[in-house]
């Protein structure tokens, strides 16, 4: 498997392969497999695969809060999302 992104296909992200080119710092040009203008998924591509429903947010907008099952995780709130201070 080469290089490859996701792009936001309505609410959904589509799986592209892509061919890099030039890179310079954090900047890295996509030659083949995404067209000007098409929005690459920049944060939170772990766990996508094609098809999985997205959020599209715009430049300066904040990100929501995860449901309450992600934010406290399978078993309920951990010790550290605790709202008492520790004691020592």
């Amino acid at each position: 498997i080469g290089d490859t992104v996701y792009v936001a296909d309505g609410e959904v992200a589509s799986r592209r392969e892509i061919e890099l080119g030039f890179a310079e710092g954090d900047f890295v040009e996509a030659i083949r497999g995404v067209e000007e203008g098409e929005r690459v998924v920049v944060v939170g591509q772990d766990g996508l695969s094609d098809g999985t429903p997205i959020q599209v947010l715009e430049q300066g907008e904040a990100m929501p809060a995860p449901p309450p099952s992600m934010a406290q995780g399978r078993d309920g709130p951990s010790q550290e999302d605790s709202a008492e201070p520790a004691r020592g």
